[in-house]
């Protein structure tokens, strides 16, 4: 009986000993949930945006008549170039004509009027020192040749302004350029500063951008040059910097005007050709991962974070630089040679342990 005593409390021993430490890792091996990760590495990113603009002059306005009529001749078309004082078009002068005739008509006699007042004033004058007339006479006509002074020049500026006003019936160019649009023809009555025509200044080139409102959001340092090319000539290229930017989103296509102006204007590309706009921001140290490595902290991007001492993984915030095809720019939020969880899932739970599986890095 005591051999077999003895036996049966060798066997009940052995059952109830503590597990090795170093069998633990075995017995939990086949538990553990695989992950992908990866090496993070900083490196020089630079984001090529490519846009598609038009190409317009620096300088575009209205040409209009500096007062009302109707229109008598019309000598250029949308598309014609013109110089500087050449004469675009005329309204109907009778009525400035006649108006002018009238103002002269009134100086010729308000300066007889004037001749006559200084000669009745002389007369008075004379006397007044001789003895021979009265205090009030001379004050008289004092006054007299005072007003028809002040009512000759006043007809003489009338005059002026009869002759701006006849001037004004004729349109001329103040500067070489194109005409870009025609919005009146002969024998349309236009009214004071309405617009006849469209024009575009020689000179200086913008290219027009409509800019998503987020590509704005990157900051970005210095002039950033952009390189402009024909849609359909890449090889007729220009260079440019941004040179105005709209305050305002177009409400209509949620863009933002953006223009830039042309640094080396090139003969080749014409007003309104459609161009493709190349710009390369100024490169930053980030951090590139597989889209599919962010998740979600809060209302925060996130990725897993794996210890490989403890091998537990935990969430951490990040802050995201640009999500591409594929993958997402981060430039803050990870040092460079940790370790992410490349394969990013709901089920995580933080501490979690897991058996890493090295990726290469992209």
């Amino acid at each position: 009986m005591l051999p077999l005593a003895a036996a049966i409390c060798s066997i009940f021993a052995v059952m109830t000993a503590p597990v090795r430490a170093a069998d633990a890792p075995a017995v939990a091996e086949g538990r553990l949930t695989t992950v992908h990760v990866v090496q993070v590495q900083k490196v020089a990113y630079s984001a090529q945006v490519m846009l598609t603009g038009v190409l317009a002059a620096r300088v575009q306005k209205d040409l209009s008549f500096r007062t009302g009529g109707r229109i008598l001749t019309r000598n250029f078309d949308v598309g014609d170039h013109v110089q500087a004082g050449d004469l675009m078009a005329t309204l109907d002068s009778v009525y400035q004509r006649a108006t002018l005739e009238s103002m002269r008509a009134s100086s010729e006699a308000a300066e007889a009027q004037l001749r006559q007042a200084t000669a009745t004033f002389d007369r008075q004058k004379t006397l007044l020192a001789g003895g021979f007339t009265t205090r009030r006479d001379y004050e008289t006509a004092e006054r007299t040749l005072k007003t028809a002074t002040a009512a000759a020049f006043s007809a003489k500026e009338q005059i002026r302004i009869a002759e701006d006003a006849l001037s004004f019936v004729e349109l001329r160019a103040d500067a070489p350029g194109i005409v870009t649009a025609r919005n009146a023809d002969v024998g349309e009555v236009v009214q004071t500063a309405q617009a006849v025509f469209g024009f575009a200044e020689d000179g200086l080139r913008d290219v027009v951008f409509e800019v998503n409102e987020a590509m704005l959001l990157r900051r970005v340092e210095g002039e950033m040059p952009i390189t402009v090319s024909l849609a359909d000539r890449p090889e007729v290229t220009a260079t440019g910097i941004v040179r105005q930017v709209a305050p305002l989103v177009n409400t209509a296509t949620g863009t933002i005007r953006v223009k830039v102006g042309l640094t080396t204007p090139v003969p080749d590309m014409k007003l309104g050709a459609p161009v493709v706009g190349t710009a390369r921001p100024v490169s930053l140290q980030a951090v590139i991962l597989p889209w599919t490595a962010l998740s979600s902290l809060g209302d925060k991007p996130a990725v897993w974070v794996f210890d490989p001492k403890s091998r537990a993984i935990n969430l951490r915030a990040v802050t995201t630089l640009a999500y591409e095809t594929g993958r997402v720019i981060l430039s803050g939020g990870l040092e460079a040679g940790e370790s992410v969880v490349t394969s990013s899932s709901k089920q995580f739970r933080p501490g979690q342990i897991v058996e890493p599986m090295q990726e290469a890095a992209r």
